[in-house]
C-alpha cells in the first residue's frame, strides 16, 4: 500500500464532498494508492459507497473520513470546520477539491489560510456550475481541471472567463486506433447512452470519437 517511510514527502488533503457516486469518485479511488506511496493523504468524503470503497484502501499513509450529508448551513459548517482542522493537523502541501462544492469550501477557507502557500486544485463538474463564479473570484491562482473539452462550450463558463489559460483538460488515457474512412453505412448505428445529458457533458465528443 505505502512505500518506505523515507520515500514519503509532504501531505495531501482531498475533499470529495459531492453527494453522488460516479466516474470522478472512481478516479479518486484509482489514484489514491499511488499518491499514498509518495505522501500522507487524507480524504474527506460524503457519499456512503465512496466512503466504503476508500475504506478498503486505508493504510498507514491514507486516512479516510466521512463528512455529513446535506446542502444546508449546518452541513457546510461541519464540513468547513472538519477541513480546517485537517489542515492544521496534517499541514498539507496541496488541497484537491472534487467538484464545485469542494471548491466552495476551499474558497471560503482562503481568508483564514493566507499565510500558508497551499497549492489548490479544483476538478470542475457539469453541475452546480453556478458555484464556480465565487470559486474563481476567491481563488484566482488555483489550478482548474475539466474532464472534457466540452466544458468550454458552456456559455456560463465562457462568461466567467474560464478559458484554456485557467483550466486544463484531463488527457484521455485511451487512444483509439485511427481508421480509414469507409462507405456510409446503409443502416447507421444507433447510440443509446444512459447519462445525465447536458450540452457540456461531453457525450457529443464521445459519439464523434
Amino acid at each position: 500500500m505505502s512505500g518506505p517511510a523515507s520515500t514519503v514527502r509532504g501531505a495531501i488533503l482531498v475533499l470529495s464532498n459531492m453527494r453522488d457516486f460516479g466516474g470522478a469518485e472512481r478516479s479518486i479511488a484509482a489514484v489514491l494508492p499511488g499518491l499514498a506511496e509518495r505522501a500522507r493523504v487524507r480524504v474527506l468524503v460524503v457519499n456512503d459507497r465512496h466512503y466504503e470503497d476508500l475504506q478498503r484502501l486505508a493504510g498507514p499513509n491514507l486516512a479516510i473520513e466521512q463528512l455529513p450529508k446535506g446542502n444546508g448551513p449546518a452541513a457546510f459548517a461541519v464540513t468547513f470546520l472538519t477541513v480546517l482542522r485537517a489542515i492544521f493537523r496534517d499541514r498539507p502541501d496541496a488541497l484537491l477539491a472534487n467538484g464545485h462544492k469542494g471548491g466552495l469550501v476551499l474558497a471560503a477557507l482562503r481568508p483564514l489560510l493566507f499565510w500558508r502557500r497551499l497549492r489548490c486544485a479544483v476538478f470542475i463538474r457539469d453541475f452546480d456550475y453556478y458555484l464556480l463564479r465565487w470559486i474563481l473570484r476567491a481563488m484566482p491562482g488555483a489550478q482548474y481541471f475539466a474532464p472534457t473539452q466540452a466544458i468550454f462550450d458552456c456559455p456560463v463558463y465562457q462568461g466567467w472567463g474560464l478559458g484554456h489559460a485557467r483550466c486544463e483538460v484531463i488527457p484521455n488515457a485511451v487512444h483509439p486506433p485511427a481508421t480509414a474512412p469507409g462507405e456510409p453505412a446503409s443502416d447507421p448505428p444507433f447510440f443509446a447512452c444512459c447519462a445525465r445529458i447536458t450540452p457540456w457533458k461531453g457525450i457529443e465528443y464521445l459519439i464523434r470519437a
